[in-house]
């Protein structure tokens, strides 16, 4: 994308104006700027395609257990979030 031209999620801060390569993108130009500093990583993938639900993941430096506690405790933020908490 040229540099004049920024991409729609800039402007709304919807992430459904994102593609996973744009976030992927993204993602990567702040982790090698050092502006995401974290250690450990997960990323997880939606397929809702024909009614159904396949969820995939990938993590760095992480155990299950840690995967387990982190999804409740973003589960609990994003649903403050909606709240408008």
């Amino acid at each position: 994308m040229p540099d004049n031209i920024k991409p729609l999620v800039d402007h709304t801060k919807d992430n459904r104006h994102w593609s996973t390569e744009q976030m992927l993108e993204s993602t990567l130009a702040e982790l090698k700027s050092g502006e995401i500093p974290h250690p450990r990583a997960l990323i997880i993938f939606l397929d809702d395609k024909n009614d159904a639900y396949t969820i995939k993941y990938r993590a760095c430096n992480i155990s299950l257990s840690q995967i387990s506690a982190l999804l409740s405790v973003t589960s609990y933020n994003v649903n403050q979030e909606i709240m408008g908490e």
